[in-house]
């Protein structure tokens, strides 16, 4: 791990701040690296007000092709490494493996969906951990899938998980697959209990989040169909059906709109991404509040001040001050740009209204990857900064103001 003094991150915020103090106690900032290039993809606040971050990093081994493992970080609540594993470990120079997806188990540990990379093919993989770490003997790679797990969570039978993937391009437009997995018996491995393929267009990125209502699965992704732009599209389906209740394209025709992430908010979901009017038009961070039934409740785009390019919108969370907050990434001009691209926080009211916007960033690379809320009321967000050409880790927290202090 590798931690760079608080200089090294300029906090500028657009709605003008003058000076930046240290990092106290409550906040923080935190760069994980281990000499090779990290991505990060997700993190989550553990039971005793720690912080669970998965990522994927690219082993460079001489005279080969590199090689990929997950990496799982657990931190205290003040950001402090507290253990760091790699699988597979990293004297094996074998096995390729990239984890994409993160949950908890309710059995105790924590589960991870992503893939087991075979001569360049990816089939699926689910890894089961426990608190601390440890590989339990729940583990398999399912040959019967050349999918990338993207998302998991528990399903209502205790051992079991429903995993949500892509299957590989260009075969078919049904390229979503959603399955039930089950601990075999008697095995160290899972099987699928059953499977169901979707799709309705070309594939153009599935979100990692998978989530259960009323006994009926949600899932979103970003399709493009014939030659329209990309549209998201939101599926609502019971568990092992043919058929679904709804595939929702969202969004006026002729506007491209890509989604990155999707919450629950209380019986709907917020979705964030971002979204553009027309060719000619820079994308501008969109939010989406979409009902369980698929209806489209409200969609709103947020330019960022100083905006010079397109903007994302990387992850979103509900505030415990009332709204939500929106992670976004994107270039920002003039004293207010810290390096390519930034870091930035949208703070949104419950009306849609854009009441503060915030950003951080080192002189070089920033990527938003995810945001949470903690039990203490703060702001986590977890990004992937490139720092001299390698991929780092970053850790920060805010207060519920998205202030560092």
């Amino acid at each position: 791990m590798k931690k760079f003094v608080f200089a090294l991150l300029v906090l500028a915020s657009c709605a003008k701040e003058d000076s930046v103090g240290p990092a106290s106690a409550k906040t923080f900032i935190r760069y994980f690296n281990g000499g090779n290039s990290d991505e990060a993809k997700a993190i989550l606040e553990t039971s005793d007000k720690g912080l669970l971050i998965l990522a994927t990093t690219q082993v460079a081994i001489e005279g080969a092709d590199p090689i990929f493992k997950i990496k799982l970080i657990k931190t205290d609540a003040f950001g402090n490494l507290i253990w760091q594993k790699l699988y597979p470990e990293i004297n094996n120079t074998t096995d390729s493996y990239k984890g994409n997806g993160l949950s908890v188990d309710p059995a105790g540990g924590y589960v991870i969906v992503g893939e087991d990379i075979q001569q360049s093919k990816s089939k699926l993989l689910i890894l089961v951990v426990g608190e601390d770490g440890t590989e339990i003997s729940k583990k398999t790679m399912m040959s019967t899938f050349p999918a990338k797990g993207l998302g998991v969570m528990p399903s209502p039978t205790v051992g079991n998980f429903y995993v949500l993937g892509s299957l590989p391009e260009g075969a078919s437009s049904n390229n979503i697959i959603l399955t039930e997995c089950r601990p075999k018996t008697a095995t160290l491995h899972f099987d699928s209990l059953w499977y169901q393929i979707y799709g309705a267009g070309t594939l153009n990125g599935l979100m990692n989040r998978i989530y259960t209502y009323q006994s009926n699965i949600f899932f979103a992704a970003n399709v493009a169909k014939d030659s329209n732009p990309i549209q998201v599209q939101f599926t609502k389906t019971p568990p092992n059906s043919k058929g679904t209740i709804g595939d929702f394209s969202l969004g006026e025709p002729g506007t491209e709109e890509i989604g990155d992430d999707l919450v629950p908010f209380g019986f709907d979901f917020l979705l964030v991404g971002q979204s553009k009017a027309n060719a000619t038009a820079d994308f501008l961070v969109m939010l989406k509040n979409i009902s369980s039934a698929g209806i489209e409740i409200s969609s709103k785009t947020y330019p960022i001040p100083s905006q010079e390019g397109p903007a994302n919108g990387n992850g979103v969370c509900i505030s415990r001050n009332g709204g939500t907050v929106i992670l976004a990434t994107s270039k920002l001009s003039g004293n207010l740009g810290r390096g390519e691209t930034d870091y930035c926080l949208i703070r949104v009211d419950g009306d849609g209204t854009q009441l503060w916007t915030k950003s951080y960033g080192s002189k070089y690379e920033d990527v938003g990857v995810g945001i949470i809320t903690t039990s203490d009321g703060g702001h986590v967000i977890l990004g992937t900064t490139n720092l001299a050409n390698t991929k780092s880790i970053l850790v920060m927290k805010t207060d519920s103001n998205g202030n560092i202090e």
